[in-house]
């Protein structure tokens, strides 16, 4: 799982940690579901969005090299009931979820 950050509450720690690794490429987009509408890729802490300060934002360390299926991203939704731990006991829905993207690379290397 890549450095995540909650913002703005963790929005210290993220500056820290983006001034100990200023070469990494960072992803953030806003915490609720918006079709990929406001999502950045940003490489310094001065280049968050405004709105980051004020609204919940998800920040992410960017992986350059992901595991792809046929060159596309991709992420999986499974639904699990648990219900007990002792023993364990737990339910899969049938149905799941599962999306697929174009790569496309917005922030060069420099």
């Amino acid at each position: 799982m890549p450095d995540s950050f909650l913002l703005p509450d963790e929005i210290y720690d993220l500056e820290l940690h983006m001034r100990h690794f200023p070469y990494q490429c960072f992803i953030a987009k806003p915490s609720k579901g918006r079709g990929g509408e406001g999502i950045t890729l940003v490489k310094k802490f001065q280049d968050l969005p405004k709105n980051a300060f004020s609204h919940e934002f998800l920040v992410q360390r960017y992986i350059e090299n992901p595991l792809l299926i046929n060159h596309k991203k991709f992420d999986a939704r499974l639904y699990v009931v648990i219900k007990g731990v002792d023993p364990i006991e737990a339910y899969l829905c049938e149905e799941g979820l599962a999306r697929f993207c174009t790569v496309t690379h917005l922030l060069n290397n420099g």
